[in-house]
């Protein structure tokens, strides 16, 4: 049987996100693996993680020393890659902690496993690497590559790859940061580190990339007037009929939803002369995303 398995970290502050990300693995009928970074993670939680139908293997590094150097938020940022990178699996699926699983991603662990492909999100912008381009993106001083426009630039979340073909990538990931001191390391986020990693190893044609409005929701595409979530038959899609298969974002934190809401509400000034029914229609559906954000917090395990 083909092995897959989850990566994903957190802190106490991503708690509740956490709790709704494996919570939501549970619903869709997840048996796979998670591996947890945990940076101190309450023992009370981790105890409670025994109740999911799967197993969840925690990795506790907060009193790692590397880790302690590096410091948290850029362990917790960036170590699942690597760790990802060296699990004896077919296929591993890398997931920031603040999303939810909407259906079963059995069948792309299988497409990475078997096409040997790096399956990511495709981004909004697309952007320049190399010289001439974003000075933290130097490593030891140096631009890695040729100034390069990414057409395959992809999000950090979710990823999934075959870390037998593409596990050199994401351990350049972490090279370029833990090998280095503060002043000559890679200092832009992980996305950044992740498509550079990409177009300096050479394998840009082999990413496939997935459409952001039924892969995370971001930019406040479950908002919008052509590309809103709706429920039919009690299964998640866009207004065009797409199927959702995850959603990203802190649904429960009321600053993030603000800066959801006021981004959407600006984009129909501009692009929709104020549509009053485009707000409403974005409104009820931020409205509705809370509401199942709320109840999959709840769905297994409870905080």
């Amino acid at each position: 049987m083909a092995k897959y398995a989850y990566v994903v970290a957190a802190n106490e502050k991503y708690l509740v996100p956490l709790n709704i990300f494996l919570n939501s693995l549970e619903k869709v009928g997840n048996r796979r693996t998670v591996h947890l970074i945990s940076w101190a993670l309450p023992k009370d939680y981790l105890a409670k993680l025994t109740e999911l139908g799967y197993e969840v293997i925690v990795h506790e590094v907060s009193q790692n020393p590397k880790m302690q150097e590096l410091g948290e938020g850029e362990c917790l940022m960036r170590y699942r890659y690597k760790l990802a990178s060296e699990l004896d699996c077919d296929a591993v699926c890398v997931f920031d902690a603040d999303s939810l699983v909407v259906r079963n991603l059995g069948i792309w662990f299988e497409i990475a496993a078997k096409s040997d492909v790096i399956i990511g999100v495709a981004l909004e912008q697309k952007r320049w690497y190399g010289e001439g381009a974003e000075e933290h993106h130097r490593v030891n001083g140096k631009h890695l590559i040729p100034k390069t426009w990414n057409d395959k630039d992809i999000a950090c979340s979710p990823i999934f790859f075959n870390p037998g073909t593409f596990g050199h990538v994401f351990r350049f990931t972490w090279s370029i940061i833990a090998d280095y001191d503060f002043d000559h390391r890679f200092k832009a986020p992980d996305m950044d580190a992740i498509n550079l990693a990409i177009l300096y190893q050479g394998v840009r044609d082999r990413v496939i990339d997935l459409a952001e409005a039924t892969w995370s929701g971001l930019h406040e595409t479950l908002l919008k007037p052509l590309s809103h979530v709706c429920e039919i038959h009690d299964q998640l899609f866009t207004i065009n009929g797409e199927p959702i298969w995850v959603i990203h974002g802190q649904y429960l934190n009321p600053i993030w939803q603000g800066w959801q809401v006021d981004g959407q509400m600006g984009m129909i000034d501009r692009e929709l002369d104020g549509s009053a029914r485009c707000k409403q229609i974005a409104g009820q559906c931020m409205d509705f995303l809370i509401r199942y954000f709320r109840k999959m917090n709840e769905y297994k395990i409870k905080l």
